[in-house]
């Protein structure tokens, strides 16, 4: 009963301080719109059809910035960059906040981790998958190699004692360990939770926590011989991001994966709150605060909302939310400066989208911190960004006749690629098709036939997040921040399909459980789930061709058939222009060739079904191919609906991406949704049609 009590306290406290909204999941009026037509100046469209309107002054910088540390002085911002390629996206780029000179140093692997001296003498770097950390000095406008220690397990997080020693929280072999610079040596080394990823230590430099993110804890380590102890968060909260307050009564834990900020009584180490970070005191996952920064006086807290692409500024101790300041794309760190009037904002992801990796690029906000009005203004501006209560969900037109959800997955074309011959009627550029009517005649036929989504975009750059948006409308804070590792050659296994990566909303095929819909997996590979091993055909995972593959499934639907026992929602994955989701996709057109007929006979024989009047198939390509063009930009797919109600002939002009798709699938099936990504997408309503026209597709060979 005491225990009930509290958490009817917590609850209480979330819905009065942490939401502009109150308890009410009802957006004001003037809340409830989205851009529309041309952007202003300075705004930027992404992928997802979010904008991006960042406040202060934006920098571009080359690579993916992840993490940034602020000189003492507040004259020199160290950022380490962590992008895909060896070279340019590995480096550590210092810069003189005064002039805005800015240098690069580059280096083999870099992860995450970045502290500077109590003197500003010294930076310190992570190293990640070498086992080291990088010792430079710290100049005005550069900074100087001077040597690397060792250090195992994987070091993330870096902070540095008052007394000078570095603290590596080493993420594979679940440590902290102390690192002397005079001795460039480990001194000691601490087990602490599982997947520790940040490090912090008090002004006295008597206690350390550490966050350990695989299994929802803090630890808390007394450097006067104390017993170590554990402070239990729940499972799901990844904490990734920990704060002592000014008056070392509390500790602020950022929980990446369960939008909340967590309180912690520094004295008792008892958890006194959680607090939703989210637009809503209960609302879908998809804020992301992933970093933290108190101001100098102690009496603001900056949150990084990297889903919102916003910074969100609480008082400090109520943790009554004062408003929001827009950044850029991902915000993945932050600094203030020395007197509290400027912001810093490493955006992991840049806007210009023309390129992917390894030359995408990032940036670095510079913000004066705004106030009262302006931080007001602030909070409205984000909402319009993330187009948040924007878009009606119901089931509109032939949608509402639509009893069964078929996807159909391919990997490794552009919209130019793959529809570019079909002219500027239909939104395509001739000069960028690859794969013309004689290879993919399926396909084009079914572009013209049916209805087509020519703005239809990836979210990710990588199939290892695109998988994670498909199946989830969600890609976490460890796979945005572990990718670029894993594919870049930086000494990292993929940890993609881990349970670390996994959407704390789960998956399409658990809320087709929860809703009793049956489903049926066809390919993968799947997020680390056995509840979904049983949904998964494993006839079909043991064929390694599109042709076979195509083969197993149509002797299932047969099956189907004759037992009158259709799922009400399949997946298909055709897989092999992205084998083993291997970048670059192939562009062999006989590969690409068999996959268009393997679509073909699918079609065919679901068209051909006792089912095909009640049925929607999305024949969707999820991931670009960084090895062809797109006269729009290089995230642009195809989105093709085919079924009796498709809008024959149609290519819309609307922009959609992976969570409209999955949007438009629970609006279908009457799903609850997942992620603030899906609540908050446009349903793909244009594309269907009340006129019923069930004439059955006959494939085309080529």
């Amino acid at each position: 009963m005491q225990t009930a009590r509290l958490l009817r306290g917590i609850v209480l406290i979330v819905c009065f301080l942490g939401s502009p909204f109150g308890c009410s999941r009802e957006l004001p009026e003037a809340f409830k719109k989205c851009w529309d037509g041309p952007l202003p100046e300075g705004a930027s469209r992404l992928p997802n059809g979010r904008v991006v309107f960042s406040a202060g002054e934006k920098i571009t910088v080359i690579g993916s910035p992840q993490n940034l540390a602020l000189s003492p002085d507040g004259r020199t911002l160290v950022v380490t960059l962590n992008g895909l390629g060896k070279a340019i996206n590995q480096s550590l780029l210092t810069m003189n906040t005064s002039s805005g000179f800015k240098h690069y140093m580059f280096f083999p692997t870099l992860f995450q981790g970045i502290a500077i001296s109590p003197d500003g003498s010294r930076v310190y770097a992570s190293g990640g998958g070498d086992n080291l950390i990088y010792v430079l000095g710290v100049g005005a406008e550069k900074s100087t190699f001077l040597n690397s220690i060792p250090v195992a397990g994987y070091p993330v997080g870096l902070t540095v004692s008052p007394t000078g020693e570095v603290l590596a929280a080493c993420s594979l072999d679940d440590t902290v360990k102390v690192v002397d610079p005079s001795l460039m040596a480990v001194t000691v080394t601490v087990p602490v939770g599982k997947y520790p990823w940040a490090v912090s230590v008090d002004k006295e430099g008597e206690r350390i926590y550490v966050a350990n993110r695989g299994d929802g804890t803090i630890t808390s380590i007394s450097t006067k011989g104390d017993p170590i102890r554990t402070i239990r968060l729940r499972d799901k909260d990844h904490p990734v991001a920990l704060i002592i307050s000014s008056d070392r009564s509390r500790i602020y834990v950022a929980n990446v994966n369960t939008d909340t900020l967590g309180i912690i009584k520094r004295e008792s180490e008892v958890i006194q709150a959680f607090y939703s970070m989210g637009p809503f005191p209960v609302s879908d996952p998809g804020s992301i605060p992933s970093a933290m920064i108190l101001s100098p006086d102690g009496r603001k807290l900056y949150v990084a909302l990297s889903g919102e692409n916003a910074v969100s500024v609480y008082s400090v101790p109520d943790i009554a939310l004062l408003g929001k300041i827009p950044t850029g794309w991902y915000p993945s760190a932050l600094a203030i400066s020395p007197d509290g009037s400027k912001l810093y904002v490493a955006n992991a992801k840049g806007e210009s989208h023309t390129e992917l990796f390894p030359e995408m690029t990032g940036s670095i906000s510079v913000i004066d911190v705004p106030e009262g009005a302006e931080l007001a203004r602030g909070t409205e501006r984000v909402s319009q960004n993330n187009c948040i209560g924007a878009f009606s969900n119901e089931r509109r037109s032939g949608m509402k006749y639509v009893r069964y959800v078929v996807v159909i997955q391919r990997e490794g074309k552009t919209y130019d690629s793959l529809f570019g011959d079909l002219g500027p009627n239909r939104f395509g550029d001739l000069n960028g098709a690859v794969f013309s009517k004689d290879v993919t005649p399926n396909a084009h036929a079914l572009a013209e036939r049916y209805a087509l989504a020519p703005f239809f975009f990836a979210d990710g750059e990588s199939p290892a997040q695109n998988r994670h948006w498909l199946f989830s409308a969600y890609a976490s804070d460890f796979l945005e921040r572990t990718w670029p590792s894993s594919y870049g050659g930086h000494n990292r296994s993929p940890d993609d399909l881990s349970s670390m990566a996994r959407s704390p909303a789960g998956t399409i095929f658990e809320a087709c459980m929860l809703k009793g819909i049956s489903f049926r997996i066809y390919g993968g590979p799947l997020p680390e789930n056995p509840v979904l091993q049983s949904f998964t055909s494993t006839a079909y995972a043991a064929v390694s061709s599109d042709a076979a593959r195509a083969d197993v499934f149509i002797a299932d639907l047969k099956n189907f058939v004759s037992s009158w026992n259709l799922p009400g929602f399949i997946y298909i994955s055709l897989p092999s222009s992205c084998p083993d989701n291997s970048v670059p996709c192939t562009q062999d057109p006989s590969v690409v060739m068999e996959e268009d007929t393997a679509t073909g006979k699918i079609i065919e024989s679901l068209s051909r079904s006792p089912y095909w009047g009640d049925m929607a198939v999305f024949l969707v390509e999820t991931c670009p191919p960084y090895n062809a063009e797109d006269s729009v930009e290089k995230h642009r797919t195809a989105c093709v609906l085919i079924s009796p109600y498709a809008n024959r002939g149609y290519a819309s002009p609307s922009h959609y991406s992976i969570p409209s798709l999955l949007r438009s699938i629970e609006a279908i099936l009457d799903l609850s949704t997942m992620t603030q990504f899906d609540r908050n997408a446009r349903v793909m309503d244009d594309l269907f049609s009340e006129e019923y026209s069930p004439e059955p597709f006959n494939i085309a060979v080529p």
